[in-house]
This record gives structure tokens, sequence and C-alpha cells, in this order.
């Protein structure tokens, strides 16, 4: 399964990278959806996402929070994504361990973002 939406991909190598990106370029105000992960070398997801709902011209792009890092623990997960709520995100995925699967999850998270941008205009 291919993601049938149209994309246009960009991708960074850690948390420093990403906000450099999102800082100095023109094509990152238009993003539409910014797939974060929490456990990024040199600046974590938490520490991105927070510089990013602190910057005016960013805090509004959904940022779809990823991890794999955390215990399988049901109220930790559900604390650590009351958290990451909290502090400006837009979705949490536990990444699945397949391919297949975790193409059909960031599918999801497309239609979400896709359907309530078109609820809010």
């Amino acid at each position: 399964m291919e993601i049938p939406i149209a994309t246009h991909l960009i991708t960074v190598n850690d948390g420093e990278e990403l906000m450099a990106y999102l800082s100095g370029s023109e094509e990152a105000l238009g993003t539409d959806v910014l797939f974060l992960d929490l456990s990024m070398p040199r600046k974590n997801g938490f520490e991105c996402l927070a510089e990013i709902n602190q910057n005016e011209t960013l805090k509004d792009i959904p940022v779809v929070m990823f991890s794999t890092s955390y215990p399988r623990d049901k109220n930790y997960e559900k604390e650590l994504i009351n958290m990451l709520t909290r502090i400006g995100a837009y979705h949490h995925i536990r990444k699945p361990g397949d391919f297949e699967e975790l193409k059909k999850v960031i599918l999801n998270a497309l239609h979400m973002v896709t359907e309530k941008k078109s609820l809010n205009s």
C-alpha cells in the first residue's frame, strides 16, 4: 500500500536540522503536517515541539508525534499523550514495527489533519 494522497516529503536527520529548516525556509511555512519523532538526536521531539509552539509563524502547523521508546504500560502512555497534547501535539502515533502498518497509521493521521482543516475552513 502506498499513501494515496499527493505529498511532498522533506526529511531531516535530527532536531537541530529540523528547527534550522523550519526557521530558515519559506517552503516550511507551507507545511501541512509535521511528523516528529520523540527520540531524535541533538534536539529531541519534546524540545522541538516546545520551540514550534512558541514560534508565531510555526505554531499552527499540525504536529503528529511518533514514539516507540516507552514501556507499553497504558497509564504511562496515556500520561505521555496527555502531556504531548498539552504542549501542542496534534496527534500521537506509536510507531509499529511493520512498515505496511506504519504507512496505514501515517495515512490515518493525514486524514485526521485534512478533516480537521476542512472543518475549520
